[in-house]
């Protein structure tokens, strides 16, 4: 599997989390190799923040690469939580997507408890 598609404000976006996405994941976050199979259990808003835009970018780059086309990644850090912003499930399929990239694993990280959610003025 190259990427996912994931809808995230009205827009479907490719997500990856292949070797280059982790690889930029660790760097930025001075995350381990070995910390990776347990990362959800104790991650921040930043480091959730950082997973998504890098699983978004690489996504991005595949595709790019599939399609023939060479585009920059439009979004920065803060655009993507601009869009997490406006849907908070966002959270719930990126990490979906994580998860089956990484093996499938069946447990439930990704899920935010709705009473805890930011309610929208």
């Amino acid at each position: 599997m190259r990427y996912q598609l994931v809808e995230i404000a009205g827009n479907k976006l490719p997500c990856r989390f292949g070797f280059n996405a982790l690889s930029e994941f660790c760097s930025n976050t001075n995350t381990s190799l070995a910390d990776l199979d347990s990362i959800a259990s104790n991650m921040s808003l930043e480091s959730a923040l950082a997973l998504i835009y890098v699983g978004l970018k690489d996504g991005h780059r595949v595709k790019c690469k599939e399609d023939g086309k060479v585009t920059d990644f439009k979004y920065t850090m803060e655009d993507v939580a601009d869009l997490i912003d406006e849907d908070w499930d966002v959270m719930a399929k990126v990490f979906e997507v994580f998860e089956s990239m990484m093996g499938g694993k069946k447990k439930k990280v990704h899920s935010m408890p709705k009473a805890s959610r930011p309610t929208k003025k």
